[in-house]
């Protein structure tokens, strides 16, 4: 659209990951006197394209740029055929994912390296880094999706609920019942600029 152009430069392409399933991936060419090289890991129901905007910022910035889709999200494949919702079985494999990504954008661009994580993408990284070094000069969380509710009460209700709801084998339901209001601007969460809630619409 419009207000969210795509750099003509910005090509896309699968890694086939531990298990064969199908990785989205994106790059803008490597820069010749790079200061480093940022990889780019979105939220839920985000994808490449959304992020064209901050990897042409991070490309004027003399960065080289790799974006991912993660599993489920984007074009990469979906956690279970006619799941639109993205549900995962083992978070571990969001981890696993990561590493065959990784691994490619090491391949692609030289030190030092960075991660940009937003929302679940800052929790994948999360629990990417926990299972070991990495051999990384940095990374930049925005708003990791690490705790839902921060209201301690709230938050063991919540935790009660998803343990009821798992033993009588209900783990697949929603447990929020919270009116849709993203799309409405002047009670949205996401975001207070009136141009990128359109872009979002």
């Amino acid at each position: 659209i419009p207000e969210n152009p795509q750099s003509q430069d910005l090509t896309a392409r699968y890694l086939n990951s531990y298990d064969e399933a199908r990785l989205r991936i994106a790059t803008l060419p490597g820069l010749d006197e790079a200061k480093g090289s940022f990889l780019v890991v979105p939220g839920w129901a985000e994808y490449i394209e959304k992020y064209a905007e901050v990897a042409q910022e991070l490309r004027e910035r003399s960065f080289n740029v790799m974006i991912c889709d993660p599993r489920g999200q984007g074009y990469s494949q979906r956690v279970q055929e006619g799941d639109d919702r993205g549900l995962i079985d083992d978070f571990g494999k969001f981890s696993r994912d990561l590493d065959v990504v990784f691994d490619e954008f090491v391949r692609t661009f030289p030190p030092p390296h960075f991660i940009l994580a937003h929302s679940m993408g800052g929790l994948i990284t999360l629990e990417w880094l926990a299972t070991g070094d990495r051999p990384l000069a940095g990374v930049v969380l925005s708003a990791p999706f690490t705790r839902l509710y921060p209201n301690p009460v709230r938050r063991f209700i919540v935790r009660t609920m998803v343990r009821t709801a798992l033993f009588f084998n209900q783990g697949r339901r929603p447990i929020t019942v919270h009116e849709e209001q993203s799309m409405d601007f002047d009670i949205n969460k996401l975001t207070q600029d009136p141009q990128r809630h359109e872009r979002f619409k």
